[in-house]
This record gives C-alpha cells, sequence and structure tokens, in this order.
C-alpha cells in the first residue's frame, strides 16, 4: 500500500536548497525559516529571541529585521510555511484517482503524519501547529478549515458512487470529516520528544490505515486493503 512520505518533506525544514540567483531573497527568508524552526525546537518560542535566531542563520540582526520585523513576524511566517506543507501533500493526495478509501487515507496522512512529525521531533513543536496558540491560532484554524473543507468534498464524492454511506447513521459531509480528524488526533500517542520517531511514525501510520478500514466498513463500505498488523 502506497503511503504520503512525509518525513522527506519534514526535513526540508532544517536543511537549505540551491537557488538560481533571482530566487536567492526568497532562499534567505527559508534560511531565516529553518533557523527559526531549530531554535524554537530546542529552546521553545518563548525562550528564543531574535539574536538566536540571526545566530543560528548565520546573518546579522539588521539583515534579519530586513526580512522579518519581529519574532512574532518570524514565528507566524514558519506556522504559515508549516501549513503550506500540508496543503501542498493534501493537493497530490486529492489528485489520487485509486480506490476511495485509499484516496481519504492519503488525505489524512497529508496532514496528520507531518504534524505527528512536527510535535515529535521536539517538546516544542506543537507550538508551531497548535490551533489553540494565541499567536498563530487564527491563522491555524484557517488552514484547518481549508483541509476539513476539501476531506469533505472527497467524502461527498464517494458517497456519491456508492463506495461509502455516511448519511446511514446520521452524518453530513462536514460530520463525517471531522469525525476521521478527530480519530486520527486521538490516535497520536501521548510521548513525545525523545521517542523512536520513525518507529512512532509506522505505527501511527498502521493506526490510519485501520481506522479508514473499519470506518469504511461502518460506512456500509467494501475496504479495497487491509491494513497491516501493528508489530
Amino acid at each position: 500500500m502506497e503511503s504520503t512520505n512525509s518525513t522527506e518533506t519534514l526535513q526540508k525544514i532544517a536543511t537549505t536548497k540551491s537557488l538560481s540567483d533571482g530566487e536567492l531573497q526568497a532562499d534567505k527568508k527559508q534560511q531565516i525559516l529553518n533557523a527559526v524552526f531549530r531554535c524554537c525546537a530546542h529552546y521553545g518560542y518563548r525562550r528564543t529571541n531574535m539574536e538566536d535566531i540571526a545566530r543560528e542563520a548565520g546573518i546579522s540582526r539588521t539583515a534579519l529585521y530586513y526580512y522579518f520585523r519581529n519574532k512574532e513576524e518570524v514565528f507566524l511566517g514558519l506556522s504559515d510555511w508549516f501549513h503550506d506543507q500540508v496543503m501542498t501533500a493534501t493537493n497530490i493526495a486529492l489528485s489520487y484517482q485509486g480506490p476511495a478509501d485509499l484516496a481519504i487515507l492519503k488525505i489524512l496522512e497529508a496532514r496528520m503524519a507531518l504534524f505527528f512529525e512536527l510535535v515529535f521531533l521536539s517538546e516544542h513543536g506543537k507550538e508551531i501547529a497548535d490551533s489553540n496558540n494565541l499567536m498563530v491560532g487564527p491563522a491555524c484554524k484557517q488552514h484547518k478549515q481549508l483541509y476539513l473543507s476539501l476531506l469533505a468534498n472527497k467524502l461527498k464524492t464517494a458517497q456519491s458512487t456508492g463506495d461509502i454511506n455516511y448519511a446511514a447513521v446520521g452524518m453530513n459531509d462536514e460530520d463525517a470529516a471531522l469525525f476521521l480528524i478527530d480519530c486520527a488526533n486521538g490516535l497520536m500517542p501521548a510521548s513525545g520528544a525523545g521517542s523512536d520517531l520513525q518507529q512512532n511514525l509506522v505505527q501511527y501510520r498502521k493506526r490510519l490505515a485501520q481506522l479508514v478500514h473499519l470506518t469504511v466498513i461502518a460506512w456500509n463500505g467494501k475496504p479495497s486493503f487491509k491494513p497491516k498488523k501493528l508489530s
């Protein structure tokens, strides 16, 4: 069974890439965001300051202020970058033309597996993607609503083709999407930084596959795959 490789996507946070001269300014901005991610992962948002970010990025504070006026603006930029990665992965998943249950799984993985990695890379990772965070909360909620609508539309299509029938259990499109998202959130283990990221991610992916498999059965569908047993 295919799955989205969010590990490679998230690793882009901590590395820079070679770009043409016309892209150098965008590259420098991304270099700063890479640095702020590393600082926040190590110190947490509250303890990270502009001097830390400039030093980690290898630039002067004056140069840093050319791109970002303050720490809050840098942090918002990093949060936007993370959610942009989620939407990019989601749009790729939406283009999948295979069985409906696999398409739903890919859409869940596009957001949840990437979120999982961000949170589990450090004890401070959740600050960047937490909709309850006072700094980035409004933007996070806006991104979450967009993701919710995309998933709901995919479910609506699957129901219209007879692949599933959540209406039989009194759910509308948004109810069904929220149900899957809430369940996927609930499957995340309690342990965080210091855990074996790769092993936990493999286990989490298996749980997501099991969730979709069982949900499709509950919604009167016929699963196209059997999820692997957890080791």
